[in-house]
């Protein structure tokens, strides 16, 4: 008999849906669909919604007051400034009381089409593109935050919802520009905060007081937690735009997830790759699973026992590869947020490359003939010849490869290049098809393997119908 301190475990590996049983063996309780294996919590992720319920394409054309006023030093990846938005990843005025009526009646309906459901979204989009009228702009300035504005809206939608549907919960998140709590507003009772940990370094501990990187999610964290009693955690397990590459955070899950357990959160959305066979996915799951069921056990006992468990008389040179690769990314002095990292972030150098490419060598050679073994180990050195493969990827898109031919000549690949990097893209390939591998990062439809080795086709001057 047992009461998890966490009610919402979430883990996004491709794996927990690809494989249910495994999931529930997990104790996962957001990825399981089949009653038979615990089904799912009524409890949703909250997440960016206002695209949706305030929708550009149904009311843009009409209404365009109903979006935000852009300003002049704004920041985001689209739209102009001083202008009204038009794209998805900005934001509709917050101010305009026609958007709060919509609003309304969009989560009344979401509600009445699914009964069961716990709570409800009302969320900034993914982006960067507030309102800067002057009704949001007083209230953002007066609260010394953007989440002023926001939370004064959200406050006033969980109000009227609370009217018909007193059991429903309204959740937003407190992510990037409105990470910081308001001055003198708090959320009303039925209201969810989200707390992202943008800005927060991937290889230390957020609870790490020496790493200034880390100090602002602390306080806002600290923050949140004098005003509001319904914290949950949306927290960054990946490295967004390379599944493949390695990421040394191993030794921040455990820290992490007790820091935010005992500042009092409920709920942790672990955001990691959702591709199958993405960099170490089976054992980050199983750790990160783990520690959220019970975060009182010893993360790196836990990956040792996964790797004695699931590597057998092959798992020395993979421990002693992980090692390495940690104590060279805690090493860097400054590292930067998790969604663009590169090797450098890391501190993954050619020495690194290769005493990865050299550990799975030799972990091969102690799996013997044993099939399932080698195939675990093959699995898992992806990440190392991804790691290798980064040179000439990066080669290819400075040079136009990432697309293809136009009518300007691209420069070819010099000799040196081509004869160091192709055995390692060659067998990268090979490894990603036997194994599964259907995403290499957060793009849509160009981190699918197949654009990927079309990608390199191009580089090596390979045509479309030739093997690699």
């Amino acid at each position: 008999f047992y009461h998890p301190p966490l009610n919402y475990r979430n883990a996004t590996y491709g794996d927990n849906r690809a494989y249910p049983a495994i999931a529930a063996r997990l104790r996962h309780n957001t990825s399981i669909t089949d009653p038979k294996l615990g089904g799912r919590t009524p409890i949703a992720n909250i997440n960016h919604s206002f695209y949706r319920q305030v929708s550009f394409d149904k009311y843009g054309a009409t209404h365009p007051e109903y979006y935000a006023m852009l300003g002049t030093k704004y920041g985001g990846r689209k739209g102009t400034a001083d202008t009204r938005s038009k794209t998805w990843d900005s934001q509709p005025c917050l101010a305009n009381p026609e958007v709060m009526g919509i609003t309304i009646q969009e989560v009344r309906d979401a509600v009445t089409q699914k009964p069961d459901t716990r709570n409800i979204s009302v969320s900034q989009n993914d982006g960067q593109g507030y309102c800067t009228c002057l009704n949001c702009a007083a209230i953002d300035d007066r609260e010394d935050t953007r989440m002023g504005s926001l939370l004064t809206f959200v406050n006033a939608v969980a109000d009227e919802i609370a009217k018909t549907h007193p059991n429903v919960k309204i959740g937003t998140l407190a992510y990037s520009y409105s990470q910081k709590p308001p001055k003198t507003i708090k959320p009303q009772p039925n209201v969810q905060i989200q707390l992202c940990s943008v800005g927060a370094r991937p290889s230390r501990p957020i609870s790490d007081r020496t790493c200034p990187q880390n100090e602002g999610f602390r306080r806002a964290m600290a923050g949140w937690g004098r005003i509001c009693d319904d914290i949950g955690i949306w927290n960054y397990n990946l490295n967004h735009h390379n599944y493949l590459m390695p990421n040394p955070n191993m030794r921040v899950v455990e820290s992490n997830i007790r820091f935010f357990v005992a500042n009092n959160t409920r709920r942790i959305f672990m955001q990691s790759p959702h591709g199958v066979s993405t960099e170490f996915s089976d054992m980050k799951n199983y750790v990160t699973s783990r520690l959220l069921w019970n975060p009182k056990r010893n993360g790196r006992q836990l990956r040792n026992e996964f790797l004695r468990l699931h590597y057998g008389q092959a798992a020395g040179p993979i421990l002693h590869y992980l090692n390495f690769l940690h104590d060279r990314a805690e090493a860097v002095p400054n590292s930067y947020m998790h969604f663009a990292g590169g090797l450098d972030n890391f501190g993954i150098d050619e020495q690194v490359i290769q005493a990865g490419l050299k550990a799975f060598e030799d972990a091969l050679e102690l799996a013997g003939d044993d099939m399932v073994l080698r195939a675990r180990v093959e699995k898992a050195s992806i990440a190392a010849y991804f790691a290798a493969s980064m040179e000439v990827s990066s080669w290819g898109h400075e040079h136009g490869y990432s697309k293809p031919p136009g009518g300007q000549p691209r420069a070819k690949i010099p000799a040196d290049l081509d004869e160091r990097t192709r055995p390692s893209i060659r067998r990268l390939l090979t490894l990603c098809d036997r194994y599964g591998v259907n995403w290499w990062g957060e793009g849509g439809a160009a981190e699918k393997n197949s654009a990927k080795r079309a990608f390199f086709k191009r580089i090596y001057g390979i045509q479309d119908d030739e093997p690699f």
